[in-house]
């Protein structure tokens, strides 16, 4: 959680630099009147709520996104084990057919000579 914190914290000094680097004179506080304060103000709290929003919407989809991912690798190794497994009961059969087929020959061999 503390991952998050920081990325709020980092959030909020992007947009406290962003309002900032605006024009002085917008936010100066001899010019502006106490209503354009408190507008400029809300405006700045509700950039902020957006931007946040956007960033628990985007967190939630990376979680979402990581565990679909982690249930794909799960799913490909489970079908690997099920492929070494086939395998290696096929090589067994190829083993055993091919030993049965060269006793076979080789009493073949054995009983024509």
């Amino acid at each position: 959680m503390s991952k998050l914190k920081q990325e709020e914290s980092d959030l909020e000094s992007n947009v406290i630099a962003a309002e900032s680097s605006r024009p002085s004179a917008e936010l100066s506080l001899d010019t502006l009147s106490a209503s354009e304060l408190i507008s400029t103000f809300r405006k700045i709290k509700t950039d902020e709520l957006e931007l946040t929003e956007k960033k628990q919407e985007l967190y939630s989809k990376e979680k979402e996104l990581r565990r679909k991912i982690m249930q794909e690798i799960a799913n490909k190794q489970k079908t690997i084990q099920e492929l070494k497994a086939e395998i290696q009961t096929l090589q067994d059969g190829c083993y055993n057919l091919t030993q049965a087929l060269c006793a076979d020959l080789s009493s073949n061999d054995a009983s024509s000579n």
